[in-house]
């Protein structure tokens, strides 16, 4: 990661917050992927044919 493109932003004032935020935003996203992965599977075992 440059510096440059972190040089204003407000979450991170050094190489290693940057680093920090960046795992911090990963696990928003595995978070967000994971919970999207479960109502779709949900939604297709309610939709699916019952035995």
């Amino acid at each position: 990661m440059e510096p440059k493109y972190y040089q204003n932003w407000h979450l991170a004032n050094s190489g290693t917050e940057v680093l920090v935020t960046e795992f911090e935003w990963g696990l928003i996203r595995l978070h967000e992927a994971f919970a999207r992965w479960v109502s779709t599977g949900s939604v297709a075992k309610i939709g699916g044919s019952q035995r």
